[in-house]
């Protein structure tokens, strides 16, 4: 706790108190935002897609297998590989 006759006029509570453990707070909540969109979006999406491509016989059969759920955990598996190859890459591009 900061004592009132500490704060300074341009200093307030809510500041001193945030900018110790604010940045740190704030990195957490952006990366877990960040992997939660790459989990839903990406990684979801280009699973779903895929497999709609090996419905459509565009894609290699061996990646029809679905488990009992229902999730098509080849062609997930598959997306998976693709964004971690291509993720290294978009940032040595921005570079």
């Amino acid at each position: 706790m900061y004592h009132w006759s500490n704060l300074q006029s341009t200093d307030t509570l809510f500041v001193m108190i945030f900018d110790k453990c604010a940045a740190w707070i704030f990195n957490v909540v952006v990366l877990t935002a960040a992997l939660s969109v790459c989990n839903s979006c990406i990684i979801y999406s280009n699973s779903r897609m895929l497999y709609g491509l090996v419905l459509q016989i565009m894609l290699h059969k061996c990646s029809k297998k679905i488990t009992k759920k229902g999730v098509p955990a080849t062609v997930q598996l598959l997306s998976f590989v693709l964004v971690t190859m291509t993720l290294p890459q978009e940032w040595l591009i921005k570079l």
